[in-house]
């Protein structure tokens, strides 16, 4: 069997990379990306729903109680817990572009 000289055209073709494994990986971060995003997008929902909540029943008790100000319970428990599921279904886009990421390397190598 012959070894291609470093010349050939035969070795510099086996040496280019792959240009359907850069497209692949563009997806892959990019879907990563999007999953992570969302992820941070939700956490900070919670946070916003739940300093309302705090901060508008700091004052129970005290005499500058305004009960006209406080933050409706009810909505941002929904608030909470849509941000909740958009975490989740982010947090399953990244696991699954986590995956897809070993096997596209189970595929290169």
């Amino acid at each position: 069997m012959d070894i291609p000289s470093a010349s050939s055209s035969a070795y510099l073709n086996s040496a280019r990379p792959r240009t359907d494994v850069g497209s692949a990986n563009t997806g892959l971060s990019a879907s990563f990306t999007t999953g992570v995003n969302g992820m941070q997008s939700a956490g900070g929902q919670i946070l916003n729903s739940a300093q309302n909540i705090a901060t508008s029943y700091s004052d129970v008790g005290s005499v500058n109680f305004d009960p006209s100000r406080t933050a409706d319970i009810a909505t941002e428990l929904v608030n909470q817990r849509q941000a909740q599921l958009l975490f989740n279904a982010s947090a399953e886009v990244v696991s699954v572009s986590d995956e897809l990421a070993g096997k596209l390397i189970d595929e290169i190598v």
